[in-house]
């Protein structure tokens, strides 16, 4: 098939399923749900931690870490069948290393 598949909700898929659906072709799996409940969490904590008057910067620089430690977690654990995929399968990813260019 020439179109793009797209798995919605897979932030409650388990990982053999996602395997699977990668296998039959999947090309793109969404899982937005645990990225964003980690970052609300996170940010709701440090928030709370600072107290009045958070500097933006000094909150961000905690959370973030967090943030891209379950969005790694997903790359390298629950999708490494993607790992050496190319083609219609293969993933795309952001660098990780610069969050907010």
């Amino acid at each position: 098939m020439d179109t793009p598949l797209v798995l919605h909700g897979g932030t409650g898929i388990p990982q053999e399923d996602i395997q699977r659906a990668i296998k039959e072709g999947i090309n793109k799996v969404n899982v937005g749900t645990i990225i964003h409940c980690t970052y609300m969490n996170n940010l709701r904590e440090e928030l709370n931690r600072a107290g009045d008057n958070p500097y933006t910067l000094d909150v961000m620089k905690a959370v973030y870490p967090k943030v891209k430690e379950v969005v790694k977690t997903l790359d390298t654990g629950l999708y490494g069948e993607w790992k050496g995929m190319t083609g219609k399968n293969s993933l795309q990813k952001k660098d990780l290393s610069r969050p907010f260019d």
